[in-house]
């Protein structure tokens, strides 16, 4: 018993204890314990001059970030070695795996292709630095035209010279040229961070240089980041977790060091009349806590520690009179009773009669509701319900602006309106979001949670009576000199939520020590629960943006989405609704097949049943009538605890039209040609007909015109004019629409296209060689098969009239083997140029004059063959043989069909 009340003694010194003396190693998981564990040792990469946050003297690293980074490695157990140089050589080793973490380092998306980011540490400001003398630069827009010095290669610099391109950047290695640049006449100015500002202006340049302005940077992020190597990410989650486990008193001894603006403040003096002679009268409110609160008759909060460093660093005196409400404080500062609010923002009716400070915090404003309320992305989603806000609050005042149809209720604090909620009066409260997160859990309201922002800041600022401009400037004074630090360390003291109160630990032996164990178990299961409880809560917040993401890229999607569950549609997207011309309320819970034609050659059943994400295409029904063609495939997926199907449809009616265009192209531009080939085919015969018509009749008024000549010469014109009839008839054939298969012999084909392009090849003196193997029978579109081979045929009458007349040829080659039937044609025009070879199928490319080709030729060949005739064809270049004539370059068009 003695030796378990001395465990339970030891474990209450351990819980009550402050707790960053815990050991910080019980935070991290197994797998972060071992890395720590077998990396005893990491290399650090340490900067020449970055001056006091990174720097180099007498061989030794020091500067804040250097501190800071050895202060995290003292907690978890492993030793910095600093290794210096340049900032471009550190780079190019760390690429290289020399160097595993940047201490100090600014963002931007190209380094997150070589980085890893841990947790912000530190936020700097940038100033405008220039000479004493020097008053023209108000902002950064000033510096147009103007010689800017910057260091070479900086994340800064680069952005600058990306977004202010009218400004004259002037790079140098190192912070002393710039400074000494500005010194010298050499450039106007520079922009740094004001730390490093400071630094140099009061250790180098207090007489010559001054910071003129602080300013802001388009698209600069003022953070600064410790930078891992991709090869560790494991490091990132436990220097996240020792950043945050750092305890204000450390933080505070390194501010003091690195980072304490040692400088007087100049105040003019009329200032310094006012701090000597007037009181300042603050008007308080004590129920807004973390931002104002009394506590045993005392102020506390942010916006105190704001002001309390403000009376400290100006030697203000000051008189605190708490205030009922905001309402009441507000009431006294118009009539000038108190002198300043410390805590509020600004809106457009209170600068009719109050001053405001500098900003020196922004926070979301947030909306929380019970528990069982769903994720609110904006403040629309609250219209028609009854909203709590407090009365007259700068949140009122901004979302009354924005949404003046909102049904508000007024509260007079926020235990009021967190009652109201709890009790299911109203439907959201709204207020500053730390307020919020604060005060759920200061009164334990469990079933209370933030579902969401508003998406607007809430700047928070010093509100003034309009009469003491002068008490507006040397407040802004201090603010303006403030450092990041300083502003840290009141952040992180009333944002964290954590307090720490003494305990009498002789009580434990004298009077309660039994009641303080039970006490301490209780805790200790309730300190479990609450986190068991954070943990599901971010569960719950990550599951409900991931599906709200989800449903974001279903709807953004060209694809129509279905998913399908016992033949019924449990969901669909947007697009869905666009394909189909189709009231939602007809969908869902539907039977799906009603979306698609049933008697169509692809079966909507089977394309479930095998769900091989293979891509169909098949006819769906616009508003369950309207036939269009579509795209589908499917995959089975799991739905809401079913196993479903999941259908991916696109529209591909606008793709159908555009291929029916280009096919007309094509037809129009082959029947162009065909009417040039009956031309040429008609030229002899009607020549001939003219003839013995006009033979006969002379011969008729000679009396010469005897029986047989005269029959011998009818039948030469009856046979002719057959000729053109079945040259007619061929045509008539070529011109057919149908898409009806039949069986047919290939030679047939080739035969009717050669009677009708005969007449121009024997007009361009081309020779046609024929080996056609006898019987070969295909059942396809013969039609079809006629257009590609008007289309290959004209393409090398085409190329052959580049070449001598007395060695055109065409050799026409048809077979087969076990498997295809085969059509080779080939020319000696001297083939295709490598470079064109593979873009001959493409539409719209030709190697013609535009007067003379449209580049569809081929493409629509290649689609007959490939896509209507299921075939293949290839074109190259070999080395052939005419009639014993043999050319080294010919261009080989070779076609094959499958046998079955």
């Amino acid at each position: 018993m003695y030796k378990l009340l001395l465990l339970l003694f030891f474990l209450s010194i351990y819980l009550f204890s402050d707790t960053t003396n815990q050991n910080i190693n019980n935070n991290f998981t197994i797998e972060e314990q071992e890395f720590i564990n077998t990396h005893k040792k990491l290399n650090l990469a340490n900067e020449n001059d970055w001056i006091p946050l990174d720097y180099n003297e007498d061989n030794e690293a020091k500067g804040y970030a250097i501190d800071y980074i050895k202060l995290i490695f003292s907690k978890i157990g492993i030793e910095p070695i600093f290794i210096n140089d340049n900032w471009d050589n550190l780079i190019s080793r760390f690429t290289n795996g020399e160097i595993d973490i940047f201490p100090i380092l600014g963002y931007s998306k190209k380094r997150e292709e070589i980085f890893n980011f841990t947790n912000s540490f530190y936020t700097q400001e940038y100033s405008i630095i220039t000479k004493k003398n020097k008053f023209d630069f108000i902002n950064i827009d000033d510096l147009a035209g103007k010689r800017v010095a910057m260091p070479k290669n900086w994340n800064t610099t680069k952005l600058l010279k990306e977004n202010y391109k009218k400004i004259n950047i002037v790079e140098f290695d190192s912070l002393d040229e710039i400074f000494e640049s500005i010194k010298n006449n050499e450039c106007d100015a520079t922009i740094q961070s004001s730390l490093v500002a400071n630094y140099f202006i009061n250790n180098k340049y207090n007489d010559s240089l001054k910071i003129l302005t602080k300013i802001n940077i388009n698209n600069v992020d003022n953070k600064l980041y410790i930078g891992i190597t991709k090869r560790f990410p494991i490091l990132v989650p436990i220097i996240n977790k020792t950043i945050y486990n750092l305890s204000a008193s450390e933080l505070e001894i390194l501010n003091n060091k690195w980072l304490k603006d040692k400088q007087n403040i100049s105040f003019s003096q009329e200032e310094l009349d006012f701090i000597e002679n007037k009181i300042v009268n603050i008007a308080f409110t004590d129920n807004w806590a973390p931002i104002n609160f009394v506590e045993n008759n005392k102020a506390y909060g942010l916006g105190y520690d704001f002001w309390q460093y403000i009376a400290d660093k100006a030697n203000l005196k000051t008189n605190i009179v708490t205030k009922k409400s905001f309402a009441d404080a507000l009431d006294s500062l118009k009539d000038k009773s108190s002198d300043i609010i410390i805590a509020t923002s600004k809106t457009s009716d209170r600068e009719e009669y109050a001053l405001f400070s500098d900003i020196y915090y922004k926070a979301p404003i947030g909306i929380a509701t019970l528990q069982d309320k769903n994720y609110i992305p904006d403040p629309s989603y609250l219209l028609g319900k009854k909203i709590g806000v407090g009365k007259n609050y700068t949140a009122y005042k901004i979302l009354q602006k924005e949404y003046p149809s909102m049904d508000f209720v007024f509260v007079n604090n926020i235990e009021e309106g967190l009652s109201l909620l709890s009790n299911n009066e109203i439907y959201a409260l709204i207020d500053n979001l730390p307020v919020l997160t604060h005060n759920i859990q200061k009164y334990a309201y469990s079933n209370i949670k933030i579902s969401g922002s508003t998406g607007i800041d809430f700047n928070l600022q010093m509100m003034i009576r309009n009469d003491y401009k002068v008490l507006q400037s040397i407040i802004n004074k201090v603010l303006e000199r403030m450092s990041p630090n300083d502003k840290s360390l009141i952040y992180n003291k009333w944002l964290k939520l954590e307090y720490s109160q003494s305990f009498d630990y002789s009580l434990l032996w004298k009077y309660i020590l039994p009641l303080v164990l039970i006490i301490l178990f209780i805790l200790y299961k309730n300190r479990q629960l609450l986190s068991y409880q954070k943990k599901l809560k971010n569960t719950k917040n990550e599951l409900e943006n991931t599906l709200k993401t989800f449903r974001s890229l279903v709807n953004l999607t060209i694809e129509g989405i279905i998913i399908v569950s016992d033949n019924k549609i449990i969901y669909y997207n947007d697009e869905i609704l666009k394909i189909f011309d189709i009231d939602e309320k007809k969908l869902l819970n539907n039977s799906f097949y009603n979306l698609f034609e049933i008697n169509n050659n692809i079966s909507i059943p089977d394309i479930i049943k095998n769900s091989d994400s293979q891509t169909y295409e098949t006819i769906g029904l616009k508003n369950f009538e309207t036939k269009f063609p579509i795209l589908i495939k499917s995959k089975e997926v799991i739905f809401e605890n079913k196993l479903s199907t999941i259908l991916l449809i696109i529209d591909i009616s606008e793709i159908k039209n555009k291929e029916n265009l280009l096919i007309q192209q094509s037809k129009m531009a082959s029947m162009g040609e065909m009417i040039g080939n009956i031309a040429h085919q008609w030229r002899q015969p009607l020549s001939l007909i003219s003839t013995a018509a006009s033979g006969m009749k002379m011969q008729k008024e000679f009396n010469q015109l005897d029986d047989k000549t005269f029959n011998d010469t009818l039948n030469s014109i009856t046979n002719t004019t057959m000729f053109l009839s079945q040259t007619i008839d061929d045509f008539q054939n070529y011109l057919k629409e149908d898409k009806e298969k039949k069986e047919f012999d290939i030679n047939t084909s080739i035969n009717k296209i050669l009677t009708i392009i005969k007449g121009s090849f024997i007009n361009h003196s081309i020779n046609v060689i024929l080996d056609l193997e006898k019987d070969l029978f295909i059942n396809s579109y013969e039609n079809e098969l006629n257009q590609a081979l008007l289309n290959i045929l004209n393409n090398a009458k085409d190329a052959l009239q580049e070449i001598d007349k007395d060695n055109r040829y065409i050799h026409i080659k048809s077979y087969k083997n076990k498997s295809e039937i085969i059509i080779e044609i080939t020319d000696n025009a001297g083939g295709i140029k490598e470079t064109n070879i593979n873009k001959i199928f493409e539409p719209y490319f030709t190697t013609k004059h535009k007067s003379q080709g449209t580049g569809l030729g081929l493409y629509m060949t290649h689609k007959i063959i490939t896509f209507s005739m299921n075939g293949n064809i290839k074109i190259t270049n070999i080395k052939h043989t005419f009639k014993d004539k043999t050319f080294d370059k010919c261009a080989n068009v070779k076609i094959t069909f499958p046998l079955s």
